[in-house]
């Protein structure tokens, strides 16, 4: 359930309707423009956030930003495609030297290994800063270290411009979870019944804060802590 892409729009109404057998995922029943459809909750792409415009060449319009920002850190240029500026923080450079500085900055991740892919979620989620720490290390070099005071503030602008859609999936996260109550199934392995004993199969178990959700074990219940706590306290405070 825990989504930490940020996504254009308001939240749409959501009803849960089914549980996939064989993945375990949940299965949703949503309503767009008065059209109703299945569909599996995942996460937008860099691609469904930031879609190719008619200012792209077209042999760059079915590429991903995530590897058109790689091709230019590899080149060691900023890329000329306006939807990878976009997407990586080169519209928000205040200055030339600045926007020199954030190839050198994307290179350092590639070299890392960090995957294209992971690159575009790291992109997209409202927790850049955290992890730039975690990639910078403990004892940055003198590359580094201008990474830190030059393209941090760019990032950083570039988290706060994601505020408000990170904000809107949290909402939407707690709207799900509210209609978990009906949901006749562990939240986290989507198993039908608790651990079997000598006396057979056991009833599944609610939450015991907030009521709202069920599961099959002990197990289940901590491995989805993180992404049910924030839900649970909300409900919880309301019914009191």
């Amino acid at each position: 359930m825990a989504n930490p892409y940020p996504f254009r729009g308001d939240p749409q109404d959501v009803d849960l309707v089914a549980h996939d057998e064989n993945s375990k995922d949940p299965i949703y029943m949503v309503d767009a423009s008065s059209r109703v459809a299945m569909t599996m909750i995942s996460p937008p792409s860099t691609a469904e956030l930031f879609p190719p415009t008619d200012d792209e060449a077209d042999e760059e319009k079915d590429t991903d930003a995530e590897d058109l920002i790689y091709q230019a850190c590899d080149r060691n240029t900023i890329p000329t495609n306006p939807r990878a500026r976009e997407v990586f923080g080169f519209n928000l450079c205040q200055s030339e030297q600045q926007a020199n500085c954030l190839p050198g900055a994307y290179r350092i991740v590639k070299n890392k290994g960090i995957h294209e892919k992971i690159l575009g979620s790291w992109r997209a989620k409202a927790t850049l800063e955290n992890h730039i720490g975690a990639i910078i290390g403990p004892q940055p070099s003198t590359d580094q270290l201008q990474f830190l005071v030059t393209v941090k503030p760019i990032l950083r602008a570039l988290d706060q411009a994601m505020q408000n859609s990170a904000m809107n999936w949290t909402q939407y996260e707690r709207l799900l979870r509210s209609k978990m109550q009906e949901y006749p199934f562990c939240i986290k392995c989507g198993a039908k019944h608790g651990h079997a004993d000598s006396s057979g199969q056991e009833p599944l178990q609610h939450c015991g804060r907030c009521k709202k959700v069920r599961y099959c074990s002990k197990e289940c219940q901590t491995e989805d802590w993180n992404v049910h706590e924030s839900a649970c306290k909300a409900a919880a405070q309301a019914d009191n």
